[in-house]
């Protein structure tokens, strides 16, 4: 009777409401240019920044190598924000901190969550999204912040949500431009 442990995460949604994740985030991802895309989960309390590096082990992306994140026609990540390692936190440590993460132990035979760790602390305020429409292509760009938990971009949530990832052109130009 005594199942495997499932690990799920618990998201923290305001100060005093927490939430533990069963279903993960399903997104297809692709790269630029490319014909065929891959279905993967992530837990919502994953940021971009998890998500492109993942994106760049998935595709053999140089880390060297400028990238842009998109979300259908919208710009997530610009290359400036997607290429530096200005966080002076690593991921491991932001996902403790930036993702307000806990891993959770249950089993199948009973329904009790025990915390493997202490409990997060309280999320930072909500960022300001600077959003803007660019003049070519009809793409929207709304950028946002690297460090950013895919719970809070509800547009993700969305069933025909593909993001995609874009490399630099050796002449430094984007295949989106």
């Amino acid at each position: 009777m005594g199942g495997h442990p499932i690990r799920c995460p618990i998201i923290q949604r305001t100060e005093s409401y927490y939430q533990v994740e069963l279903n993960p985030l399903e997104l297809r991802l692709t790269l630029y240019g490319s014909k065929e895309d891959m279905v993967k989960q992530y837990s919502r309390n994953c940021t971009l920044r998890e998500v492109i590096d993942d994106m760049r082990k998935l595709f053999n992306i140089d880390d060297s190598k400028p990238v842009q994140l998109w979300n259908n026609a919208t710009l997530l990540v610009s290359h400036t924000d997607a290429n530096c390692s200005s966080s002076s936190t690593t991921i491991a440590s932001s996902s403790l901190t930036m993702n307000n993460m806990t891993n959770v132990n249950a089993t199948t035979s009973s329904s009790t969550f025990v915390p493997s760790v202490t409990p997060p602390p309280p999320p930072p305020p909500p960022p300001s999204s600077s959003s803007s429409s660019s003049g070519g292509g009809g793409s929207k760009v709304a950028i946002s912040d690297i460090n950013q938990r895919l719970l809070d971009i509800t547009e993700l949530e969305a069933p025909n949500t593909v993001l995609t990832i874009e490399v630099e052109n050796p002449d430094h130009t984007w295949p989106s431009s």
